[in-house]
């Protein structure tokens, strides 16, 4: 059984705080250090409850943040992650290439993709982070518009499969059949081969895989989509 109300184990549902509080809160992680700061960040936290801070990130993006999550702790301090790659996808891209982001998570390569001006499909197959994903495409009209959302995994073969959520410490650990996980559910699983064939997904022309383990079953899906 899922449970995504506030539990230690998952990330924040997508919900924010007010404005002025935001602001407070987003000055606070980004501003100079000073003693005590994390104690004070946590002790406010816990008065005004847990949400997600919303934060400028590289690229002119906005996102909705969990700060004990690994990635979005990342955008949170330096608002970027993994910036090698994500200058590679943005200047690699041209308008109209069709981006395929198998493992989207809170969409963060997904944005910047379509920041390039390429059509985006990102696939998530928790619904807790597609839920989150497309609150942050809510913060980011119009270049948003060119994502699209497909809530399944990809593999080898067409059917369900159990996947496992990561601890909230590191989100992006969660994969089909991951084993120590906070929380399973079944999950559709589709191949690239099958999601072009149906006209779900145009060919490819650019992928980003993190799918813990899963990258070969995911390629041996795809042998006659390009």
């Amino acid at each position: 059984m899922m449970n995504d109300s506030v539990d230690q184990n998952f990330q924040l549902a997508p919900l924010t705080y007010a404005p002025l509080l935001n602001s407070i809160l987003l000055a606070a992680y980004r501003g100079p250090d000073f003693p005590c700061r994390l104690r004070l960040l946590r002790w406010l936290e816990a008065i005004v409850g847990p949400k997600r801070i919303i934060a400028p990130v590289e690229g002119q993006l906005r996102f909705s943040l969990d700060h004990r999550d690994w990635v979005q702790r990342s955008l949170l301090y330096q608002g970027v992650y993994e910036p090698e790659v994500a200058r590679h996808i943005r200047t690699s891209l041209a308008p109209g290439e069709i981006f395929l982001d198998a493992g989207a998570q809170v969409g963060w390569m997904s944005l910047v993709a379509a920041s390039s001006g390429a059509r985006v499909f990102a696939v998530e197959p928790d619904p807790l982070a597609c839920n989150i994903l497309a609150s942050n495409l809510s913060l980011n009209v119009p270049i948003s518009s060119a994502v699209t959302i497909l809530q399944m995994a990809l593999g080898d073969a067409i059917g369900i499969r159990e996947f496992g959520r990561s601890h909230v410490s590191n989100t992006g650990l969660s994969a089909l059949g991951l084993q120590g996980a906070v929380c399973q559910f079944d999950v559709s699983v589709a191949t690239i081969d099958s999601l072009v064939h149906d006209a779900v997904l145009p060919p490819p022309t650019a992928i980003k895989i993190d799918v813990e383990g899963g990258e070969l079953a995911l390629l041996e899906g795809a042998k006659s989509a390009f």
